[in-house]
């Protein structure tokens, strides 16, 4: 696949989210400080949303933007992109996001440690 597709997946995932948490396009507009049109060009995948964007709008709509990024790589592609960690990972913050589960980690201990091994794999 290539970026372009990419950059759709991601606005598919964040429009749908929205959407389900019943939150207006214009309020993450104004949340994210840009215009409605430029809101609509990254939310039709004409744009790409930067990191620190994802993290505005994960907390908006009340996920991490690591969350928002685990499940658009495991609905990336099927047949190319969809490995058990991503699916663990979607799965992971679907509990911690939902608090089903009490953890002997704390989440920012498991954000950080997942940190360390994007980290250790990007070298």
């Amino acid at each position: 696949m290539l970026p372009e597709q990419y950059v759709r997946k991601l606005s598919n995932v964040v429009e749908n989210l929205r959407k389900v948490r019943g939150i207006k396009q214009i309020t993450l507009a104004i949340v994210l400080d840009i215009s409605d049109g430029k809101y609509t060009k990254r939310a039709t995948g004409q744009r790409p949303f930067t990191c620190s964007q994802l993290r505005q709008i994960g907390r908006v709509i009340g996920v991490s933007h690591l969350h928002i990024l685990a499940i658009a790589d495991a609905c990336f592609d099927p047949s190319l992109s969809i490995t058990p960690l991503s699916r663990a990972l979607a799965s992971l913050f679907n509990v911690l996001e939902a608090k089903e589960v009490n953890l002997k980690w704390s989440k920012d201990r498991i954000v950080n440690s997942l940190r360390g091994l994007i980290s250790s794999y990007e070298e």
